[in-house]
């Protein structure tokens, strides 16, 4: 479609235009006809008008410009929540009566939801705005994206060299940490730094074992190592890969690993600002990424366990896709990860996470751990990302166990998300009973029959709102048609009636006018023309008496400018095929007493047409 409403038409993203602010404006066009004034049909459409009023001014700096995948996806979720809230409100002004009867609570809660849905839309594209429109963001943007890239490019041959180290031991003479008195992220017994290894920037996760005896220390090492060997063998775009580590240095053990932008998932959803450029969307992507890691896991042979799944130990890149880091690598149920050993071997006991821990964790332990309990931390990881507030808030260990364990109580409130797919798979995911709950493997089933019907749900809208407008096109072609022809119509009317009255004065001018009456001519009618006089002659061949009202007595004519009287006789035999009528030598003029009166002035007659007797 190539569409254009007030000048905005498209804007362009990785050299490739899209027309999506064409289709918004119109969508906005078309809602603010059916909303605005009177026409609104109740109070939670009036609402929805003061929102749709807003999206043209937030939309518009983009037209005809690059914008970022951030910026591209936000305005995409503007475009999708616009044409759900555009079949609603139809759909209410249509139906309204039935609907404020019989469904008035079920669309009053789908409105509401659909209109936050945009709002939230709109609120996401003017954060991501205001970083757009910030040069020394985009620059930093734009370098991180370079780095990025750079970074891929070179990870597979740093894969294929492995380092050139031997059981993943890289020497620490090999990198620099950066900034070694300051992590950038610290969490339990680890602290994350950046260190340059080989021209390139990558994470270090330092583990502080100074405080734990050399057996213990041991014990620690091994499982490092053996997570270290494991991971080295999975190759999953949403996991963090670990390149090597060091286990050299008696103080601490190194893990290497990639550098991924934008940090964890639970400081990105702490921070007010940067949790605002999350739309809908954003955090589906995000939670299916996460699924789709975990489900790559529990596919290897043997299974592998996370058993520390939480919104710290996903990772998101700088387009804000998720990667699973931390993960418990295990090839049985009897392994620990290193987290795992590391709290055994400085608590004397296993700590785990009580706010993402399944029911059955909490009661029996790690021994309980299967897949079933990653998918309960994996709907608590739901619960965070559609809501934004941490679980269990201000909840000590005792009271966790207690709600989740002996009152079935999960985190609250409720998402408040117009889509109830997601709340559905959330709610399974974190089933009290684990029998109940979904595998990894059905959860991204269900996430793709999501995104399937969500997008075919979008384009039976977007197909639907285009023919509805391809039809008002028409519809509009077809009235401006008739009102074309009516003005040709009525054009040519008036054109023809102006010729008519232009012809009626011209023939008007052109005409001899009436012979006047014989008071008119004062009793004696005269005649100009033999045309006149043959007329007055037919006229009064044909009936005297109304002839004679009209011109007088035929003895008072006055011929004298009618100079070839006798042609009146020459062609007698227009008026009656009788010409012996109009024989002057036949005329009967015994009573008339002085015959020459009637021809006193007929000077131009030929003498061989002279009546007898007639001097």
């Amino acid at each position: 479609m190539s569409s254009s409403v007030n000048g905005l038409s498209k804007v362009i993203n990785d050299g490739v235009e899209y027309e999506i602010l064409g289709e918004i404006h119109e969508v906005v066009e078309s809602l603010e006809s059916i909303v605005g004034g009177k026409s609104a049909a109740n109070e939670e459409v009036r609402k929805a008008s003061k929102l749709i009023k807003q999206v043209e001014g937030v939309i518009a700096p983009y037209n005809g410009k690059e914008v970022d995948k951030i910026v591209f996806f936000a305005l995409q979720d503007v475009r999708e929540s616009i044409l759900i809230l555009a079949k609603l409100i139809t759909g209410t002004q249509k139906s309204y009566f039935i609907t404020k009867m019989v469904f008035a609570s079920t669309m009053k809660n789908k409105l509401v939801a659909a209109s936050d849905d945009l709002h939230e839309a709109l609120g996401s594209l003017t954060f991501a705005s205001n970083i757009h429109s910030n040069e020394r963001l985009k620059k930093r943007v734009a370098e991180e994206r370079a780095a990025q890239e750079k970074h891929m490019r070179r990870q597979q041959a740093i894969l294929d060299r492995k380092f050139a180290v031997k059981d993943g031991e890289i020497s620490p003479d090999k990198y620099t940490f950066k900034t070694p008195d300051k992590p950038f992220a610290r969490g339990g017994t680890a602290a994350a730094f950046i260190v340059e290894y080989e021209g390139e920037e990558h994470c270090a996760k330092v583990w502080d074992v100074s405080q734990v005896t050399m057996e213990e220390r041991e014990k620690i090492t091994k499982t490092f190592k053996r997570e270290l060997a494991i991971n080295s063998k999975l190759h999953c775009k949403h996991i963090v890969h670990v390149w090597g580590c060091t286990t050299s240095d008696p103080t601490k053990l190194v893990m290497l690993m990639e550098l991924i932008e934008n940090g964890d998932l639970r400081v990105m959803l702490d921070n007010k600002e940067l949790s605002k450029t999350l739309t809908i969307k954003m955090k589906i992507r995000i939670l299916r990424d996460i699924a789709e890691a975990m489900k790559y896991l529990y596919e290897q042979n043997p299974p592998i366990e996370h058993r520390d799944l939480k919104t710290p130990n996903v990772l998101l890149t700088a387009d804000m896709r998720a990667k699973v880091s931390d993960f418990g690598l295990s090839k049985s149920d009897v392994t620990m990860n290193t987290a795992t050993v590391m709290s055994l071997a400085t608590s004397g006991g296993f700590k785990g996470t009580p706010q993402w821990s399944a029911p059955e964790i909490l009661e029996e332990g790690i021994s309980a751990f299967t897949e079933k309990a990653d998918m309960y931390s994996f709907g608590v990881i739901m619960f965070e990302v559609l809501t934004g507030k941490r679980p269990w808030a201000g909840q000590g260990h005792p009271q966790i166990i207690n709600k989740v364990c002996y009152k079935k109580e999960r985190p609250s409130p409720l998402p408040k998300v117009s889509n109830q797919a997601l709340i559905a798979i959330m709610q399974s995911a974190w089933a009290h009973d684990k029998k109940d709950r979904p595998t990894f493997a059905g959860v991204c089933e269900a996430f793709e029959n999501m995104d399937e019907e969500r997008k075919a749900k979008i384009e039976k809208l977007r197909k639907a709102y285009m023919e509805r407008k391809a039809k008002e096109r028409l519809e509009k072609e077809r009235l401006e048609k008739e009102r074309l022809e009516k003005e040709r119509l009525k054009k040519k009317e008036a054109e023809r009636k102006a010729r008519k009255e232009r012809e009626d004065k011209e023939r008007k001018a052109n005409i001899q006018p009436p012979p006047p009456t014989p008071a008119e001519a004062g009793n004696g009618f005269k005649f100009t023309s033999n045309e006149q006089l043959k007329k007055a002659a037919k006229e009064w061949v044909q009936d005297k008496d109304k002839a004679k009202g009209k011109y007088g007595k035929i003895e008072d004519w006055d011929v004298s400018e009618v100079t070839s009287f006798h042609e009146l006789f020459e062609e007698a035999s227009e008026f009656n095929e009788d010409l012996s009528r109009w024989d002057v030598s036949n005329w009967d003029t015994s009573k008339v007493e002085y015959k020459h009166d009637m021809f006193k002035n007929a000077t131009a007659m030929k003498a061989s047409h002279k009546p007898q007797g007639v001097d």
